[in-house]
């Protein structure tokens, strides 16, 4: 996140300094490509079909993950011993493996559920041999029933504390689903909202900036980024 804030924070610099700087040919063709490419940028975010581009998160992740695998082995090919790219790249892939897996949940629900029938059939022989169990089996030490006999105590029956276990394994069962759902939602909504914002955002742009207000955007930038580094370091 820092190295993030740190480019921002250099850009930032960069075209507060556009007018002396463009003073120097040099200077004037790198700020040419900048223009160049933030235009295509703008442009592209603001032709862009969501729809079209949420279907293909899940492959450009995928390519992601084995860039990065690629990159792990190189690094360990190359003997560079760097903890924290290491970090980074083992990052990016448990990511990529997420936000593939949270994409299939969402819009491939029922080929990805398939997926979890090997443990949904242990999880239910599991419950089925402790229900058994439950019938087959002497739940209560003598002593303890002698016990609730002499004080007239009630204890709960076979029947009643097999339907209990069957309601809170469902319960149980339940919970795991939801919890799934809950966690999978994340990461599309997340990029839904992150690829809405720069379409709306690159087409106002397109439609009402100019010098003044681009300056105001790198005025609110620099803003957002002091609270960023204020925050993070």
């Amino acid at each position: 996140m820092k190295e993030i804030l740190y480019t921002l924070q250099g850009l930032v610099i960069l075209f507060s300094l556009e007018q002396y700087l463009r003073q120097n040919k040099k200077w004037d063709i790198v700020f040419e490509y900048l223009e160049t490419g933030l235009k295509a940028f703008i442009n592209w975010r603001s032709d862009a079909n969501i729809i079209e581009e949420m279907k293909v998160i899940p492959d450009l992740f995928s390519k992601l993950a084995f860039l990065a695998l690629a990159f792990i082995f190189l690094t360990m090919w190359l003997k560079i011993d760097n903890i924290a790219v290491l970090q980074a790249l083992l990052g990016i892939i448990m990511l990529s493996i997420t936000t593939i897996f949270s994409f299939n949940w969402v819009f491939k629900h029922r080929e990805t559920i398939k997926e979890f029938k090997p443990v949904m059939y242990i999880y239910g022989l599991v419950g089925l041999i402790i229900l058994v169990n439950i019938f087959v089996s002497e739940i209560y030490p003598s002593d303890l029933i002698s016990i609730a006999n002499q004080y007239n105590l009630t204890i709960p029956t076979k029947y009643e504390i097999a339907i209990s276990f069957l309601f809170y394994f469902s319960l149980a069962i339940l919970s795991f689903y939801v919890f799934m759902w809950m966690f999978a939602l994340i990461f599309p909504i997340s990029i839904l909202i992150i690829l809405f914002t720069t379409s709306k955002l690159s087409g106002y742009i397109r439609l009402k900036l100019n010098k003044q207000s681009f300056i105001g955007l790198i005025g609110v930038l620099q803003i957002v980024v002091l609270f960023g580094l204020y925050k993070y370091t």
